[in-house]
């Protein structure tokens, strides 16, 4: 996986105004806060039910989470889209994001797709995992964390068991969505600053 700047999404794309100590008058009320570095804030899809296949086109920095996103593309009757999504250590340009849609057998084998729990294999590494369906991931999404799928529950058939980063254990809906692979920037923890 690689950094590319082709282009910035400007629709995608604004600036964040800091206050930097100050209130609704001007005046410092927390002490020795400076203005920082300039980060710009990208309109991240929180939603993973997928509608269409996708196209990664670019891979860009996230400085708020300190790891990668994929500005995918999709042309269907001269509309062009444009959508912002958090990725694994795996994708790469020119990958395609699959509909969660289809029904082949293929879409659970690539690693660089948002499919559902119920269609992964134990032992599965997963990473950006919903707790309740359609309402977005909660669980292992910042940088280098991956869960772990562990069993699908015998007595109720609805339900998985998957281990998070903390070594919790969790039951969850098989209808939850979630990205195959660990999350990117695998070795955020370990840089020394």
């Amino acid at each position: 996986m690689y950094i590319s700047k082709l282009f910035l999404n400007k629709n995608k794309i604004t600036n964040l105004k800091r206050k930097y100590g100050r209130n609704n008058e001007g005046k410092i009320t927390v002490r020795y806060r400076k203005k920082g570095h300039k980060r710009l804030i990208r309109f991240v899809n929180d939603n993973l039910k997928l509608d269409k296949n996708f196209i990664v086109i670019s891979i860009e920095y996230n400085p708020y989470k300190n790891k990668f996103l994929n500005l995918v593309y999709n042309k269907k009757k001269n509309v062009i889209e444009h959508r912002y999504y958090e990725i694994n250590n795996q994708t790469n340009v020119l990958d395609i994001l699959k509909n969660n849609n289809d029904v082949n057998s293929q879409i659970s084998q690539s690693n660089n797709n948002i499919t559902k729990i119920e269609k992964l294999s134990i032992g599965d590494i997963i990473c950006n995992i919903e707790k309740f369906p359609g309402r977005g991931p909660i669980f292992a999404r910042s940088a280098g964390t991956f869960g772990q799928l562990i069993k699908f529950d015998n007595i109720n058939k609805n339900l998985a068991q998957i281990r998070l980063p903390s070594k919790e254990q969790y039951f969850i809906d098989k209808n939850c969505f979630c990205v195959k692979g660990k999350n990117s920037n695998i070795f955020h923890k370990q840089l020394k600053k």
